[in-house]
């Protein structure tokens, strides 16, 4: 393969505010900013973008985050201090999780850490 993942971008109608926010809530630092556009460096490489756009797409996201966490309530709340909006629990007692929005709408869940 001579592909590899290098970054996600997501739509923000405020890519600092959005970048600031997901560094806080994962740990991360904020790599690039420059106008229109910020991206935060991950752990291996991997990038998480945010550019500009005037207002959010309308409908589903088609793409979200998910995350684990030993703690997923806990996280959950602490992500909900942070500006995060709870959508609900999915899932059954063997596999669930909690969706949550960021502070721009982008839906994304936190899940039992497995193994």
């Amino acid at each position: 393969m001579n592909l590899s993942l290098a970054m996600v971008t997501t739509d923000s109608t405020d890519p600092l505010a959005s970048a600031r926010w997901w560094a806080e809530a994962i740990g991360a630092e904020i790599a690039h900013e420059m106008d229109g556009f910020a991206a935060l460096s991950l752990p291996g490489g991997t990038m998480l973008g945010f550019q500009q756009v005037d207002e959010p797409t309308p409908g589903k996201n088609r793409l979200h985050y998910d995350f684990s966490a030993a703690d997923p309530e806990a996280e959950a709340q602490r992500l909900e201090g942070l500006g995060a909006t709870r959508q609900g629990r999915h899932g059954d007692d063997s596999f669930w999780w909690i969706t949550l929005a960021d502070p721009d709408g982008l839906l994304f869940d936190v899940a039992p850490s497995h193994g």
